[in-house]
This record gives C-alpha cells, structure tokens and sequence, in this order.
C-alpha cells in the first residue's frame, strides 16, 4: 500500500492554468504553496491507511478485539509483529525518501517513523474515546504535529 501512495505522489502534478502574459509566473503544487511537499503528503496519507480499521468508534473497538487475539494466540501474534515491522518498514522509506529530497531535516529515519506509527495507533484508540470530528482529519493533524519540527523549512 505504501508502494502505491508513493507512486501516485510521484505522478501526480497539479498546475493552474496560466493567465495570458504571466509565463514568467512560477506555478506550484497546490500542496507545495500550502508549504506541505509531496512526501510530506504521503506521509499524511497514512491517515486515509489507517481509516480501513474502522470509521466508527464501534469499528475501532472491534478492531482493538482483534488485536487482544493477535496478542493472545502466538500465531496470530507472528502475523501482528510482521504486520507492524512491514508498516513500519514502509514509514521508514517515506521519511527516507523526505530526508532525501530535502523535505525533512536529517533525522534517524527509523526513530522518527516508530514515533510516527505509535501516533497512528495512539491517535486512532484516542479518536475512538473522544470521537469528535471524522478519524481521518484527527491522525492527520496528530501526524502533522510529530512532524511539524522535521519539516525543513523554504526560503522565501
């Protein structure tokens, strides 16, 4: 999954079209001129990821059910574990890819995505007590608030 939202923010471009006689005008991503890159935004788009475990505080609460039985039986909880080290390994080649393009600051990319997957998990059993706005808006501006100090900021 990480593979195709990286891959469609690679491909994806949004210009405005250009008024007659402002061909010197520099054009953005409207998510760049929001001061948000591309790399940035997939990393945030793992709040659209998480929105599969449930939409309700009812789902949330069947998918922790779940979990108690991941953690219980130790079959299940072989597949947990390699479910959290494939997710984990996948937020950890966004924030390297981040670093990389000069979005993020230089940072231990395997920290930062542990720090960013615990505020998934946290964010989403916090969201299922509190339910005060739609799930994804709310891991959004958690996501948002981790990453706020690894964002590199533009020159203006």
């Amino acid at each position: 999954f990480v593979a195709e939202i990286d891959g469609a923010v690679q491909a994806a471009t949004y210009q405005l079209a250009q008024p007659a006689g402002c061909e010197d005008l520099l054009l953005a991503s409207l998510h760049e001129a929001r001061g948000l890159s591309f790399r940035a935004v997939a990393l945030l788009g793992l709040a659209e990821c998480m929105t599969m475990l449930g939409s309700t505080p009812e789902a949330v609460a069947n998918t922790l059910a779940f979990l108690q039985l991941d953690l219980d039986d130790p079959e299940f909880q072989r597949h947990a574990l390699a479910g959290s080290k494939g997710s984990h390994a996948g937020i950890r080649a966004l924030v390297k890819d981040a670093i990389r393009a000069g979005e993020l600051v230089r940072c231990d990319p395997g920290r930062l995505a542990w720090a960013l997957q615990a505020t998934l998990n946290g964010s989403l059993r916090s969201w299922a007590v509190h339910h005060r706005g739609g799930l994804a808006p709310w891991l959004r501006r958690d996501l948002q608030t981790v990453l706020e100090p690894y964002r590199r900021r533009r020159s203006a």
